[in-house]
């Protein structure tokens, strides 16, 4: 079974369409994220995530640091008062 002239003609026309039509498309997509920048905001993530939990831990221990001052000041103005 030969392939004539005109054959091989549709066939090159179709082959040369189905390139256009997938440069288009690779042309489409390049504002899209690849696997390298979703990666590289993963780590950002994870190093923004263990900053927070820090200030809130450290934030915490603060706090908590304040009110044991408190209370003790409270409790040296309340024994003044008392004794």
């Amino acid at each position: 079974m030969a392939v004539t002239d005109e054959q091989f003609t549709r066939l090159e026309d179709r082959v040369n369409d189905s390139l256009r039509r997938t440069n288009t498309l690779e042309g489409a997509y390049k504002h899209l994220a690849t696997r390298e920048d979703v990666a590289d905001v993963k780590t950002e993530l994870a190093k923004s995530e263990n900053r927070i939990v820090k200030w809130i831990v450290g934030l915490a221990v603060t706090i908590l640091f304040g009110m044991l001052v408190q209370t003790s000041l409270l409790w040296r103005a309340i024994l003044s008062l008392s004794g």
